[in-house]
């Protein structure tokens, strides 16, 4: 049956088949095997069982090779949760020395030539042996469109590292995710290719784990490859990364539709950040404990540019927030509820902010109901012992949601007290 379909007919079915089921039709006869080989191999994802590179270059190494020629999903992932910060990473533990870098393994790579999209997820360190090897990987790959990495930039072992990641060579590139990035040498490898290819990338997810941390990191990298009189800028990502200066408006990311931002500081350039990033053409904002977000919101408002945001993702914890300014008391609530009253059209909205924003914020989350499909609010009490728990949101959230109103209303999620469970 599926020997008769044809080619762009079949191709359809496939891509709805699940990978089990591409196996089992591959047991059938040589034929269906020889058509569905292709897509099973299309996607691979190599996990690794053990906190140990050999895992992982093992399960490479096992792959058929014959096969590596369809693939253009290839994606390595490790256990790397739970690892502290200021320790080896999990692969320059001392239960694995010994161990090579997965990426050392790169001629397991050749027979593939056209990745398209690219998950790096291991959650190691980038020495410079590998960070060179990364780059020969990446030069035969000019088809990628997609790359993700989660990296550790905390390793003790790889402190001094200075090779970085040459990104400008993927010339086709429209979706980067990278977390972890603290090194002078990761924001190089962003700037590199934000200036060569900012005009194509559609969707920029970035997680510095922590502002101040990745502020102290890249001075230390820049007054060692600086003259002893450079000045330091008020913000580094936004002027040495993004290139934003004073007073400059332009748009260096005109293509942006989806902008994922963890602590990134905003301050004090609201303003150049607004133009910058073309926010008038965003689809998707999430901004995760960034310095400065509500008066970036507040610039966004004043500027009058219209909105056009299906997803808003607005996390912002006190406690975990590492910055030198505390934004906990910056008119959060009249900020949110201004923000979400100036455009409609929202389909996910997620917010977690402390309980002092939730006074009159749900009066403004009603404005999206019609559009709404996934709603989620999380309240953020604060302890006696200066941190902060989960607050009760549920009854006044749903009160002010009905049926009626939230017709395509798929998902509804609200923080619970513990109090209220009892």
């Amino acid at each position: 049956m599926l020997s008769k379909l044809p080619p762009e007919l079949l191709a359809i079915v496939l891509t709805h088949v699940t990978r089990t089921d591409l196996k089992r039709l591959c047991e059938v006869s040589k034929g269906i095997c020889i058509l569905v080989t292709p897509y099973l191999y299309k996607s691979i994802i190599i996990p690794a069982t053990q906190s140990a590179a050999r895992n992982i270059i093992y399960a490479i190494t096992k792959l058929n090779q014959a096969q590596l020629v369809h693939t253009r999903d290839l994606g390595l992932c490790g256990p790397f949760h739970g690892m502290g910060p200021g320790k080896p990473c999990s692969f320059h533990h001392p239960l694995h020395r010994g161990n090579e870098h997965p990426g050392s393994e790169s001629s397991v790579f050749e027979p593939i030539s056209e990745l398209v999209d690219n998950l790096w997820d291991l959650g190691t360190c980038l020495p410079d042996e590998l960070a060179h090897r990364i780059n020969l990987i990446l030069k035969d790959q000019n088809q990628i469109t997609s790359l993700s990495l989660i990296t550790d930039s905390d390793c003790k072992v790889n402190k001094d590292a200075s090779c970085s990641l040459n990104l400008v060579q993927l010339s086709k590139l429209r979706y980067l995710s990278w977390k972890g990035l603290k090194r002078y040498g990761d924001f190089e490898s962003v700037r590199g290719l934000i200036a060569a290819h900012g005009a194509q990338l559609k969707t920029l997810d970035l997680d510095l784990i922590g502002w101040d941390s990745a502020r102290l990191a890249w001075t230390h990298g820049f007054r060692q490859k600086s003259t002893p009189n450079a000045r330091l800028p008020e913000n580094f990502f936004a002027q040495c990364v993004l290139g934003v200066q004073h007073e400059e408006l332009r748009t260096s990311l005109p293509a942006l539709q989806h902008l994922a931002l963890s602590q990134v500081s905003f301050s004090p350039m609201e303003i150049e950040w607004v133009d910058r990033l073309n926010v008038g053409n965003l689809h998707a904002l999430q901004l995760t404990n960034c310095p400065g977000t509500f008066r970036f919101l507040r610039q966004i408002i004043r500027s009058g540019v219209l909105l056009k945001l299906k997803l808003l993702e607005l996390t912002f914890n006190p406690e975990h927030l590492n910055q030198i300014t505390d934004e906990s008391q910056d008119n959060i609530a009249e900020t949110v509820k201004t923000f979400l009253k100036a455009f409609s059209g929202l389909t996910d909205l997620y917010l977690m902010l402390p309980s002092i924003a939730w006074g009159s914020l749900h009066e403004s989350i009603p404005h999206h109901s019609p559009t709404l499909k996934r709603l989620i609010t999380h309240s953020l009490e604060r302890t006696e012992y200066s941190g902060y728990e989960d607050g009760e949101l549920l009854s006044s959230t749903y009160d002010h949601l009905t049926s009626a109103q939230t017709p395509g209303l798929e998902f509804f999620g609200a923080s619970v007290s513990l109090d209220h469970l009892v």
